[in-house]
Formats: C-alpha cells, structure tokens, sequence
C-alpha cells in the first residue's frame, strides 16, 4: 500500500532538509504546558550519552526557557546516526502555553515526524483535545498521511488518567484513527503508555525509535538518493519493532542494443566485423 502521491512525496521530500551528504530530520515533540517534552527530550539526552544507543549527540540541549524551567519558546537537542553519518535528528519541544499558538505555527514548519506527549491527568483532556485540533489544522490534513503521529501518554502516580481507549476514542473524533478497512490503516498513532521517569528510558527511546520508523517509510522510493542508506535506529535489547534497513539505489538502465551497418551497401554487420561480407569493403 502506498501511503502517499506522487505529489505527496515532492511536497514533503521539500521540507526535511538536506545539504551537501547530509541529512536532517526534523521531529517535533508537541504538547499542553508542562506535558513533560522537555523531560522527554532530557532523558533521550541523557540515555544518548549513558548507553549504547544508535544515537549520539551533537552537543548540548539548546533551552530557551523562563526562570520555573518551563519552555519558553522551545528546545532544541541534535543527534546523529551511528550507523549512518550523514543523517542527523533535530528533535525540538514547543512551548505549549496558549498565547503560543503562534510560535508552535513557525516550529511546525518542515516536520517530519510528531510525537505528541500528553499530560494524562484527567483534568487536563480538554486542554489536550484543544491542542490536538490544532496540530490537525495545522497539518492541513497531512497527519498520519504524510506525517507520522506518535502519542505518548505520561501517566501521572496516583492520579486519575486518560487511558489509551479514551485517547483512540478522541482521535476517532477527530479523524486521526481510522477503521481496520481504511487504507490509512495501518498508519494509526502508535500510542504508549508510560511516566516520563529514567526508570522507563526503555519505552520512552522506542517512541522515538518508532517515530523515525515510520518516517523512513513514509519517505519510501526515492527520497533518499543513492547512495545514502538509511536506517532508523534500533531499541535498546530486544524491546520494541524490529527494523529493517532501507536501501535506496538509483534504477540500472539497460544499454540499448547497438546495430552496425555498412556505409557503402546498408548491410548489416557482426560487431567484429572489419569488412563487409557483402560488397567486400574495408573499415
């Protein structure tokens, strides 16, 4: 099944950028105010530089934030492949307060992946659902399409909390979670249920892990040109989907079938040949 048009593929080959051997993926971690992106983004730092992970960091995390340690317009942490070392992972969070709307518009631009992390308390649903329509009307229709859509529900200790049914149920409401008989199928949000602690790195790596998955395969055919190689990067252990390398090689053209004749009769010669076997003339 092919997820996607040709104009698809042209649209979003535009947005994720590459320059000179390099590529650059861009994955967004979206959320309410105080969702936990930031510790999501930390503890894919720290485990980056603890463990033996496909991934390594750049640097530091770039933090724009206000004196609590909230977001203030957004961070910013760059990883790059092992395996492959001309594709880099920009991963950034978004401030989630309202009067932010139109920043999180600018940090939208040139996504190629989503993972939502949801406060899943429950008496923040309304504000998650709030923030979910707009990711969707942002997307121009374009999640779980075009772009991928991880959700990672961070489960408060001894609260009440929005379980992953009620979360399917919410994006059936908004037409992000399609039936078993729709095309789109089987590009239904990958939903994780979890507390944003070190404790569950394990879970919290292979969201990501999933999400660059799922962009590798939504850029399929020739997004990446030869000879790059692509792979996303494997869970830690034997947790999470196995993946497979991709290999994307430019088609073998096939030579044409070269017929030689001779100029002084027309007739057709072996391509040995140094004379004609017809009119006796010399090459």
């Amino acid at each position: 099944m092919d997820p996607y048009s040709a104009d698809d593929i042209k649209r979003r080959g535009e947005k994720s950028f590459i320059t000179g051997r390099n590529i650059y993926l861009k994955i967004l971690i979206w959320g309410i105010h105080e969702s936990g992106k930031t510790a999501y983004l930390d503890i894919l730092y720290k485990m980056s530089q603890d463990e033996d992970l496909d991934i390594r960091p750049t640097g530091p995390i770039n933090k724009i934030s206000k004196a609590d340690g909230s977001t203030l317009y957004f961070d910013r942490g760059v990883f790059q492949s092992k395996a492959y070392q001309d594709v880099y992972y920009q991963i950034y969070t978004v401030a989630g307060g309202l009067r932010f709307s139109p920043l999180r518009k600018k940090m939208f631009k040139g996504s190629d992946g989503i993972i939502f992390v949801i406060d899943a308390r429950t008496g923040k649903l309304e504000e998650n659902v709030k923030i979910l329509q707009e990711l969707k009307s942002l997307s121009r229709g374009q999640l779980i399409k075009t772009i991928p859509l991880i959700v990672l529900l961070n489960k408060r200790v001894s609260e009440d909390s929005i379980t992953k049914e009620d979360f399917i149920q919410i994006l059936r409401n908004e037409d992000l979670w399609r039936g078993s008989n729709d095309e789109f199928s089987p590009w239904n949000p990958e939903i994780y249920e979890t507390v944003l602690a070190y404790e569950q790195r394990a879970v919290l790596y292979n969201c990501f892990v999933e999400c660059v998955r799922r962009i590798s395969m939504y850029r399929g055919g020739d997004f990446y040109l030869y000879p790059y190689v692509f792979r996303p990067p494997d869970p830690p252990d034997d947790i999470g989907v196995a993946t497979n390398v991709q290999r994307n090689e430019p088609a073998k053209e096939e030579e044409p079938e070269v017929e030689l004749f001779c100029r002084y009769c027309g007739s057709k010669l072996a391509m040995d040949e140094r004379f004609c076997v017809v009119c006796g003339k010399k090459f």
